[in-house]
């Protein structure tokens, strides 16, 4: 993750190999690398991996997000939110996979579903921590990006470690916003 981040792909690529090499059944390792794989350059080979991921384990929710994410950012929204819905079901609607869902929905132009699972992260956060980034990814999708750049200050501010994820997580197909690039540039992503 690290290496794709400052966009040197293919050392990505040569860890990712390494890593699979080296544990080839984990499906969690093998998840992310494939992901990561597909945000490399290598976005066939990545989707590939990710349903051999999914075929070894298929009640396992990280294949089905991780396959979400990747469709998602290869524009491919309605496969990213089938594959979504079965990482909230699987996961037991983790706060990552709802969120993710909720900005495929709203970039489908399904706000009634979107604003749905958003209001379903707002009551998890009156009991438990949510990651602002997690919001902010949200406002997004929904072309709300005042809000979106309070979430991610906040991120900053309380050092959320997912605030790193949110370049990779929201480009390509989230709309640009020259305050939220400035942001993320100052912190070094």
């Amino acid at each position: 993750m690290f290496l794709l981040l400052k966009g040197r792909s293919e050392e990505a690529i040569a860890e990712v190999l390494e890593a699979h090499r080296l544990d080839p059944l984990s499906p969690n390792w093998n998840a992310w690398n494939a992901g990561w794989l597909a945000d490399a350059g290598r976005y066939e080979e990545g989707v590939a991996e990710l349903k051999k991921v999914i075929a070894m384990t298929p009640d396992h929710w990280l294949g089905h997000f991780e396959l979400s994410g990747v469709y998602a950012r290869g524009s491919r929204l309605d496969e990213a939110r089938v594959e979504g819905h079965k990482a909230v079901e699987l996961s037991g609607g983790a706060s990552i996979t709802v969120a993710r869902l909720a900005s495929v929905c709203h970039l489908l132009g399904d706000a009634g579903r979107g604003s749905e699972l958003l209001e379903r992260l707002k009551t998890r956060s009156l009991d438990t921590y949510v990651s602002p980034s997690f919001f902010a990814w949200v406002h997004l999708a929904r072309g709300e990006p005042e809000p979106a750049l309070r979430r991610l200050e906040e991120a900053l501010r309380i050092k959320d470690p997912w605030l790193c994820f949110t370049r990779l997580y929201t480009r390509p197909f989230f709309p640009s916003d020259s305050r939220v690039d400035a942001l993320l540039k100052d912190v070094g992503w």
